[in-house]
């Protein structure tokens, strides 16, 4: 999953593995990516101390699997769309 490449990704971002992690296990949305991305989904969610990090994801070969190319802070617009995701529906 993780490598020279992709590690040194995250470094630029200064973002670790261990607070991908943390992420992935916390709640989290996968959204599709912007239009000529070389990547077309997007990882979003939370570290456990409150960080809101994207992983843009790429699919392998193997086409059931998918590794993360790197991670960085969330913008404002994936922190609202992580938002509108976690929200309790109002039913009322």
């Amino acid at each position: 999953m993780w490598d020279e490449a992709n590690e040194g990704h995250l470094a630029k971002h200064i973002v670790s593995v261990r607070e991908v992690a943390q992420m992935i296990s916390n709640p989290h949305v996968i959204v599709r990516n912007r239009k000529k991305r070389s990547t077309r989904h997007l990882l979003i969610g939370s570290t456990h101390g409150g960080r809101i990090l994207t992983v843009p994801l790429a699919q392998i070969a193997d086409q059931s699997t998918w590794r993360p190319v790197t991670a960085f802070p969330a913008t404002k617009a994936q922190r609202q769309v992580l938002a509108r995701a976690l929200s309790p529906v109002d039913e009322g």
